[in-house]
Order: structure tokens, then sequence, then C-alpha cells
């Protein structure tokens, strides 16, 4: 007898391991052939329109009609009808009947037909074999054939020869009920091979009477744990989480067809894969809506070096963009360096910058766009920092310099295919789009652009007014849940960039010149093989599915985004710990400060010490030790 268990690459071609005499495919419905855009079956409940959200409510409705079934009337298994009975028992038939129909079309929003399951249904038919499907399930025999044929396909609901409902028989797959199905058959055990997920009802049991089995493994322990605390994640994140609204996860399908089961591989495609595709897809409809207003095509400029990840994932998604999208060599640094217009521009920029008794320092001489030498000189000067670069024959020296560096940055624009009177959406990971703020008026002023900034995460507690959203923004999430993203969010950039430095200038002609990259070698390899599982990720996004589920929109794509990136911030795996354990941030500001992102030792005194609110990593720079010094912690992972 054959009794197997099997991964979804393995389904395709589960029938040339069958034993000889195989005469039916036997399948199980949920999370074999039909799967949900959701955690768990019960998030479906979340879309109900019920007081105070229907799902506590639906559980204990079905859990109570399951206790009088087995207790007064000797069956194992209950009828939708029934359970709605005990949900609202105070109203009309009419009201209830509502209240079903809401459920069932919850039921065919979310749910999708698994691409792998229904190419082995083909292939079974191709071989001359009939299909069955035997279900635990309170759906009618009817109610499950609309179902499928709403969510799966009418093609697909025709290779399905008969439809076996627990409902109909009062009992599950594990208490009899394949029994039932081989005498209506009237077949032996010997001729059916049966494939679904639950080990107990779709291996134990049919395997007792003989039947062939294949139990199906949904997703290895590791993304099983993935996608369990992205739930959790989604409900600490989400007030609505599970009581107005379901927690959307619809990257399951494609993890489960994921062969490769290496960490950083695996980390890529599981976690970066369903991120970025939420980015992607919302920055094209952002893009097309910005169009339609402007009245011209719109480019999109990745900024490098945290734009390289999300444009490539761009160009994978959407390759009929490519002559639109272009990355562009623009930081905090060479926008201030281009923007020193007068001396109001720079005493508004420099201020800010001062401590009280702040001498300065060599890191705004530089920005400022002085040699090294007169940064010596500036040094020797009386009078405090602000005092000695505004003078007047220093602001002269500042403004000519940076006019000539507005020059370059522009040349560099043109370079990538700006022109004149463009309309361009800077597009970056986040977080207060500065770079935009500071570059916008040289470029509506030189070139007349219309200008935007879209940004996987924007917080912005001090409004610029310039045109900007984000895909996990305040008009999602308070800025609560903002900053403490943005607290850690270090840790999920250190696998957007691109392996070089941060641009510090250009040449005459646009060219970018780059400091020096002093990231490991450990960490860019790293690095380049979570992006390349990415890139994987989005390449077969959807492919997994026969049709995508109506869930499956801008929203639902952003929540299981936002969820996705929360796990890794918050609760991460100890693989991925390791994974950061030798990880550095380049703080990108023209300076050489390196941040250790992770400090296991410390972390671990930390939380000793000063319990789990103060579980904050500890970091180095090249300056010295500083543990809590005031700065945003760099990231909460630990041993």
């Amino acid at each position: 007898m054959m009794k197997i268990a099997i991964r979804a690459d393995g389904l395709p071609g589960l029938l040339d391991q069958a034993p000889d005499g195989i005469e039916y495919l036997s399948l199980d419905c949920f999370d074999t052939l039909l799967w949900r855009n959701v955690h768990a079956p019960v998030d479906v409940f979340a879309d109900l329109p019920f007081p105070g959200g229907a799902m506590q409510p639906r559980v204990s409705a079905e859990n109570a009609a399951r206790r009088v079934a087995i207790n007064k009337h000797r069956r194992h298994d209950v009828t939708l009808d029934e359970i709605h009975a005990y949900l609202t028992p105070d109203t009309q038939p009419e009201e209830r009947a509502a209240l079903i129909e809401a459920e069932l079309e919850a039921e065919a929003r979310h749910c999708f037909a698994f691409a792998p399951v229904r190419d082995l249904m083909v292939e079974a038919k191709r071989r001359g074999l009939k299909i069955i499907l035997v279900s635990d399930m309170y759906l009618s025999e009817e109610r499950l054939r609309t179902l499928i044929g709403r969510t799966a396909g009418e093609e697909v609901l025709a290779l399905i020869d008969r439809i076996f409902v627990s409902s109909e028989y009062g009992y599950g797959k594990a208490l009899g009920l394949f029994g039932d199905v081989l005498k209506e058959l009237g077949v032996k055990p010997e001729a059916v091979l049966h494939v679904g997920d639950n080990p107990v009802s779709d291996q134990e049991a049919p395997s007792e009477l003989g039947i062939h089995t294949a139990h199906f493994i949904q997703f290895d322990e590791i993304a099983q744990q993935r996608l369990r605390l992205e739930a959790t994640a989604a409900s600490m994140m989400e007030p609505g989480a599970r009581v107005s609204v379901p927690v959307i996860q619809g990257h399951r399908a494609q993890i489960s067809t994921r062969t490769n089961d290496d960490p950083v591989f695996a980390f890529g495609h599981d976690v970066l894969g369903p991120i970025m595709h939420g980015f992607a897809s919302w920055l094209r409809d952002e893009a097309e809506e910005m169009s339609r207003r402007a009245g011209k095509p719109v480019k999109l400029l990745f900024l490098m070096r945290d734009g390289h990840l999300p444009a490539k994932a761009f160009a994978t998604l959407y390759p009929e963009w490519a002559d639109r999208i272009a990355s562009i060599d623009l930081s905090r640094f060479t926008a201030h360096a281009a923007s020193f217009t007068d001396a109001k521009a720079i005493e508004s920029w420099l201020v800010p910058q001062l401590r009280a008794n702040d001498a300065g320092g060599p890191h705004l001489a530089r920005q400022l766009l002085f040699s090294e030498d007169e940064i010596a000189g500036i040094g020797e000067m009386e009078g405090n920092f602000l005092e000695r670069v505004m003078r007047p024959e220093m602001l002269d020296k500042i403004i000519e310099r940076s006019a000539a560096f507005r020059e370059r940055v522009l040349a560099h624009l043109r370079m990538h295919g700006v022109e004149d009177g463009d309309a361009v959406m800077f597009v970056d990971t986040g977080y207060a789009g500065s770079t935009q703020n500071i570059i916008e008026p040289v470029l509506r002023d030189r070139m007349n652009l219309t200008v935007a900034g879209r940004y996987m995460i924007l917080l912005e507690f001090w409004r610029a007014g310039n045109d900007k959203k984000g895909l996990i923004d305040i008009r999602h999430y308070d800025y609560n849940a903002l900053a403490a993203i943005y607290s850690d969010s270090s840790v999920i950039e250190q696998f957007c960039p691109i392996g070089r430095g941060s641009v510090i200038d250009y040449l005459d002609d646009g060219t970018a010149i780059y400091d020096a990259h002093t990231i490991n070698l450990r960490q860019s390899t790293c690095r380049a093989r979570a992006q390349s599982a990415c890139l994987s990720y989005l390449r077969d996004a959807g492919s997994a599915q026969v049709a995508p589920p109506r869930s499956d929109d801008a929203d639902g794509r952003r929540r299981a985004a936002m969820a996705a990136l929360c796990r890794f911030l918050f609760l991460p795996l100890a693989s991925e710990v390791e994974m950061l354990a030798s990880f550095q941030h380049d703080r990108n500001l023209g300076t050489d400060w390196m941040i250790q992102m992770m400090d296991a030792d410390a972390a671990r005194n930390s939380l000793r010490r000063r319990g789990l609110d103060r579980f904050l990593v500890h970091y180095n720079t090249r300056r010295g030790h500083s543990a809590l010094s005031g700065h945003p912690p760099i990231s909460r992972l630990a041993a």
C-alpha cells in the first residue's frame, strides 16, 4: 500500500508513483484543492456583518451546534444552517438567510484553486482516472459545488465526478466517511489514491482501510512558524484584525511551492518577496493615477542605494514599464550639496544640525563643500562654527560650489532620461522623504518637473507639503505604530541596497562618484542571495493560483506586507538572527559611521537587567561604543 508525504512541487508528478490499479483520485477540498487568501479558516468570519466582530461568536456557535449534534442527535458533524441557528437564535428566517449568504460570499471572496492540485487533476483525467472530493465540511454538496465553480472555475469543477461532504453523512473522514465512499463507489480500497493535508483525516484514517494515501505537506516548519507569527504581528498592528478584517496572507500558496530550504533563500523568498510584491504593485497603481492627473507618463526614479531592490522588484513584475523607470544616485548628502542657493538656505540647514555650544564638526563642513585643508583652517578660526561659516567669504564659496554641484546633479538626471517638464516619482524605502524635500524646489525651478514621492514607509512628524505617500503611512496606521517600525527599520534596509558605496559627487557629465564600499563580504553575499530569492518569488507571483481571489487587492497586499515586515522586525526567527549576526549599517551621511546591527551579548544582558521593555540591541560606531545613547534603536533582534 502506498503511504507517502509530498510537497507542492511533487503533486503534478504524483501519479507516476501510484501503484497499478488506481481508478480514483480522491482529494481533500480545503487547503488542498481550495485555499483561502487568509491565515486561518476562521479569518473569513471577520467579513461577516456582526456587531463587535463575528469571529468569536461564529466559532462559539459552531462549537455549540456540534455539542448538541453529538449529545442529542448522535451525529458528529453539523450543517451551516444549524451553526447559524445558534449564532442568531432570535432573528427572523430572512435575516438568518442573509447572514448565511454573507458567509458564503466571504468564502467566495477569499477562496482560490491551488494550481499544482489542478495540474494533478488534469493529469489524472488524461490517464483515465475518475476524481472525487472527500471533505470534512459544514457546507452541503450543492453549496460546495457552487463555491468551487465560482472560485476555481467551471473547468476545474467539471473535472470532479463525485463530492462527499461530512455534513451530509453526520461524521467525518476520521470517523468512517471513507467507508461510505468506498461503498457508494463500489470499489476496493486499493483502487483509490487519496491526497489531503490533514495527517489523521487524510492519511491515517484512509490508510487503515487500505486506501493509498499521499499526505500533502503545505509548508516546512520554518514557513509555518513565520506565517503564524505574521498573523500575530497583524493582530498587533491592525486594530481591526480578526474583528472587522481578516488576516490576509496572499503569499501562502507561493511559499508552499518553494523548493529551496536554505535559510537565506527562504527568507528572501518568503519575507522579502511578499513585502516587495505589495510595494511594487502599489507603486504601479500610484504611478498610473499620477499619470492620469499629470496628463503624461510618469517616470519612476528609484533612489540608490536603498531603492535597488524595489527597482529590481518593480522591473520583474512589470517589464513593460522598462522605459519609464531609472535608478538614480541621489542621497541626502548630494541633495543638500545642491540646495545651498543663498545664505538663508545655508543657515536654515545648518542651525538645526548644531547642538548647544556646538563647535561644529568635519562632517558638517564637508556637507558645506569645504575641502579637507579648508576644514582644518575653519577649526582654527575664532567664534563658534555657525559664526565661522556664515562669514561673507565663506558663504560665497558655499554658494558658488553648490551652484556647480547643482549642475552636476541635473546632468545626472538627464543622463538617466529625465527631461524638462517631465512628471517624476521618487521611490525609496522611506522614511520622511527628506531627499525629496531638499531637491524638489531645485527641480521645479530648473527643470520644471512635477515631482511626487512614494515610499515603502512614510513617517513625517512635520509635513513638508510635498506630494508624498507611503505604502505604510498615517492613512492606515497611527504615529505610535509607524514610530515602532521606524525604530527598527534599518534591519530590512540592509537587504535593499546595491553593493556599492554612497554617492558623494558627480562628474560634469553626470556620472556618479561613490565613496569607499566598506560592507563586509559575508553581509554582501548574504544580501545578494536574499535579493535573488526575492526576485524568484516575484517571477513566479500568482503561478500557484488558478485564478486570484477577489480579496487579492491593493488593501490586502498592503496589510500582508505590513504583517510580514513587522513579524521580521519584532518576532524574528533564530535563523534570521543568526543571518544578521555580522551585519553592519552604513548611516549614508557622507561619513564613515558604521553601526553593528546586532550584539547578542549586550541584548541578553539588557534583557536580564532591564526587562523586555528595554530589550534593545546596543551598537558600536567607529568613534567608540554607544549604548542607548539617545539615538533611535537599530534593532530589537537578539539571540
